[in-house]
């Protein structure tokens, strides 16, 4: 995971500190950890709020894009678990860890994930029980399933 400092961050976006740090209580996004006083922004968000900005959007539209961009790992990671597929939902919640730090993508992604999957199936689902599996198997069975898919693809 890769952390920008507030001048880092504003320097990429092509904005001052004091306009991040405004749209940061606008918006409500980007979302920085604290370390200390300090702000520190996931390169991810970062990059994307950048990419919306690139397009010609003004700030308001271009959070709302960053966002929903965020927010498709859930919808990844619910249609791969209740489609019972292990690798699909290995590939989301990386993809969640690649824009977020590990905390963050717990909250953001892995707990609405399950709590949809219970919504939509039930505690009592082979869904939900598969789900629960997959979420109990920790990262080290995921770092070994993504060493096993990249041992596939250089063959």
């Amino acid at each position: 995971m890769r952390f920008l400092k507030t001048s880092e961050a504003a320097a990429l976006l092509n904005v001052s500190p004091n306009t991040l740090r405004a749209w940061e209580r606008r918006f409500g996004y980007p979302k920085p950890q604290r370390s200390g006083r300090h702000r520190l922004y996931t390169y991810g968000e970062i990059a994307s709020l950048r990419d919306a900005l690139h397009e010609g959007l003004s700030i308001s539209s271009a959070v709302s894009r960053a966002r929903e961009g965020l927010t498709a790992d859930t919808h990844s990671l619910v249609g791969a678990l209740t489609s019972f597929e292990l690798e699909r939902a290995d590939v989301a919640m990386e993809a969640a860890l690649a824009l977020r730090s590990l905390e963050r993508a717990v909250e953001e992604v892995l707990l609405p994930s399950m709590e949809e999957v219970s919504k939509r199936q039930g505690f009592d689902s082979a869904p939900w029980a598969f789900a629960a599996h997959w979420g109990s198997r920790g990262s080290a069975a995921r770092s070994d399933s993504r060493r096993r898919r990249q041992g596939r693809c250089r063959s």
